[in-house]
């Protein structure tokens, strides 16, 4: 499984066929500008799904770069979408749901895709 936050879970969808990942979780997905929903990048974040990838999105409640609505219309095949309480830079308040949502992913992953993923959220 490949991950990333922001740019890097671009990142991360753009390069998890080559890399040969069995799936993508990304964490405050960069839909579009804020303010500009015609420049989505759904393109890229649909790259694994194309693949047969399953993808996994963590995403703010009130995200300017799009919120989960305008995730789940952009790519109607997510394998797991989950609203966190927050924007794109989720608040320290929000790492309860947010560790909760990883958890419910590495779960998925694993029982769906034989995919090894830590119990364990966040800093020891």
């Amino acid at each position: 499984m490949v991950a990333g936050r922001s740019a890097g879970a671009r990142v991360a969808c753009r390069t998890a066929l080559h890399l040969g990942a069995s799936g993508v979780l990304a964490l405050s997905f960069p839909l579009h500008p804020p303010g500009k929903s015609q420049s989505s990048r759904a393109a890229e974040l649909g790259l694994p799904l194309t693949g047969g990838l399953p993808v996994h999105v963590i995403q703010g409640a009130r995200d300017p770069f799009g919120n989960p609505a305008q995730v789940a219309a952009a790519a109607p095949g997510l394998a797991g979408l989950y609203a966190v309480p927050g924007t794109h830079t989720i608040p320290q308040g929000s790492a309860t749901a947010v560790a909760t949502a990883v958890r419910q992913s590495c779960a998925a992953y694993r029982t769906g895709r034989g995919v090894s993923c830590g119990n364990e959220v966040g800093g020891r």
